[in-house]
């Protein structure tokens, strides 16, 4: 980003590998700068390659405004914030099933 390779906001890089498998209709994303986030990632949530991801890389290419990169950022923190949620929901009832385990008495125990 310092160097100017990348922007906060964009379509995000794609590997060597991935990149041989964009078809034509979608090379217009390589018109912008890759981001760390983007409409594709606060829109889809995907990790796979897929034509949804690319179209709306293709949205985000052909509607670039100040106030859309700022929605993007704003929906990105929105996205990590319900993440990070879901995840300590997860610990906490994984702590509660691991603390019920303990209390259950195995057969064996000492009484």
């Amino acid at each position: 980003i310092l160097r100017g390779d990348m922007s906060f906001v964009g379509p995000r890089p794609l590997s060597v590998h991935e990149s041989i498998k964009v078809s034509p209709e979608f090379r217009s994303r390589y018109t912008v700068p890759a981001g760390l986030t983007g409409l594709a990632q606060v829109t889809d949530r995907m990790t796979v390659i897929s034509d949804s991801r690319f179209k709306n890389d293709i949205v985000y290419v052909l509607d670039l405004s100040t106030l859309n990169d700022l929605k993007i950022v704003m929906r990105t923190f929105a996205v990590i914030r319900q993440s990070d949620q879901s995840i300590r929901t997860k610990n906490r009832k994984d702590a509660l099933n691991n603390k019920k385990k303990s209390l259950v008495k195995q057969p064996g125990d000492a009484i």
